[in-house]
């Protein structure tokens, strides 16, 4: 038996944000919302975006004039009239404007623009700074900075998403004790708000470095919480058994 918390897990939190400054120009859910992974969260104005949109299409433009010159040069080359020099040039000139529409491309993905918005920029020719950000994983708001108008950049956290389905719970082992550990071993957590209730588990971490202060190392169980009971925070008390059998 040992003390421990209940803590979110790692794997199932995530912090949204923007890595350049944007203004926040519609908010698309609120807090203690559940959202799926790719359900809109923000829609942000963007003066990188609405540059980096303008780049792309001019560098679009002139990679497909580039390639207009050059099939051209390409037939009159076969039909005897055109000069090699001048479809040697033409090519020269295509792959340099491929490389800058690819470099444009790049920096969309950059932004945030995955390959299909990039197709859907190419489709509709909209020069706007707009860009939205949507949910990363499947979870809970459990914190919502965003205010309409608001600026932010890269340290800004706009939103804290968490799947709280299924959490960990640290306890904390004296050293004496930490021979009798394994993984996979069967765990029992209990937590002051339902006393009467066991909420099972098994041990999936066992730390490598001993608190000096107070001579025991961090265990760490994964609990199925499907229900929704355990908040991340609660204090707990863990039970385990050391000759369980996987």
């Amino acid at each position: 038996s040992a003390p421990a918390k209940v803590m979110a897990h790692r794997h199932r939190k995530a912090i949204v944000s923007y890595a350049f400054p944007a203004r926040i120009a519609e908010i698309h859910v609120r807090i203690g919302d559940w959202v799926n992974s790719g359900d809109k969260l923000v829609t942000l104005q963007s003066e990188e975006v609405g540059n980096a949109k303008s780049e792309y299409y001019k560098a679009l433009a002139d990679f497909e004039l580039a390639q207009v010159n050059y099939e051209r040069e390409e037939r009159l080359v076969e039909r005897g009239v055109g000069a090699k020099k001048n479809l040697l040039a033409a090519e020269a000139d295509l792959k340099v404007a491929e490389a800058n529409l690819t470099a444009a491309e790049k920096k969309l993905h950059v932004l945030g623009f995955n390959e299909t918005q990039v197709d859907e920029i190419r489709e509709t020719h909209q020069i706007n700074p707009i860009i939205t950000l949507y949910a990363p994983i499947r979870g809970k708001i459990i914190e919502n900075n965003a205010i309409l108008g608001q600026m932010v950049d890269q340290g800004s956290e706009i939103l804290v998403l968490l799947d709280p389905t299924l959490l960990c719970v640290d306890a904390d082992i004296y050293e004496k004790d930490i021979a009798r550990i394994r993984l996979g071993q069967h765990v029992e957590v209990t937590v002051p708000a339902f006393p009467d209730e066991k909420f099972e588990g098994e041990i999936r971490f066992i730390g490598d470095v001993l608190n000096e202060d107070t001579r025991t190392i961090t265990v760490r169980t994964e609990v199925d919480n499907k229900d929704l009971k355990l908040k991340a925070g609660m204090f707990a008390n863990v039970n385990i058994r050391l000759n369980h059998q996987k």
